[in-house]
């Protein structure tokens, strides 16, 4: 859990300093806790208690669909709540869900993650906004690992014909991208912008 997270106003911090194992939370509330690169979910079962996804919250075997203690959920690394304020299932109706899948062990970190239940537990969708951030992340590097190492050279074709000559250019509208000195690509008369941006990822 990052620390942009902790500071949202969509958190919460859980007071887990007092003896009380059980602090005042709202029955159904999705609870977030901090892991190493990423954050743990789980939906909030009253009397102390935690349902949540195991996944690999605790070993590198994965685990199932569980109900454990608030302290055993959060191993003494603190506590969010998530406001869920347009949330589908509150309270009673989003238990019931979580308890619906204790057992299940069919955890996959893409698809069916300690988020994906939450989500579903609440929204009724499956969704994981974590991983969605993680396969976003590669093409955004890409982009400006291409933005940073690109030069462009604008060749006039009526003026410059010793620069036409020399990159052996004879139409107009020719795009050509060069890695390390070397041609690696090269489009003439391209429209299809799908095209024209795939070009580039060869200077890669």
């Amino acid at each position: 859990m990052g620390r942009s997270h902790r500071a949202s106003p969509c958190y919460r911090q859980v007071d887990l300093s007092g003896a009380a194992d059980a602090p005042e939370l709202p029955l159904g509330c999705w609870l977030v806790t901090p892991r190493r690169g990423y954050a743990h979910h789980g939906i909030y079962a009253g009397h102390g208690q935690v349902v949540h996804y195991a996944g690999f919250s605790r070993a590198w075997r994965r685990g199932p669909v569980e109900l454990v203690s608030l302290r055993q959920f959060c191993e003494r690394r603190g506590l969010w709540t998530k406001l869920t304020p347009s949330a589908r299932y509150m309270g009673q109706p989003a238990v019931r869900r979580a308890l619906s899948r204790i057992g299940e062990n069919r955890y996959r970190v893409m698809t069916n993650n300690c988020e994906h239940f939450c989500t579903w537990c609440l929204d009724g969708e499956s969704r994981s906004p974590q991983v969605e951030q993680w396969l976003v992340w590669p093409r955004s590097v890409a982009d400006a690992a291409l933005a940073w190492c690109s030069q462009v050279l604008n060749v006039d074709f009526d003026s410059q014909k010793d620069a036409l000559k020399a990159f052996h250019v004879i139409e107009r509208s020719t795009l050509i991208v060069f890695r390390g000195g070397k041609e690696v690509g090269r489009l003439t008369g391209a429209t299809s912008a799908p095209v024209i941006e795939a070009l580039p990822q060869k200077a890669l």
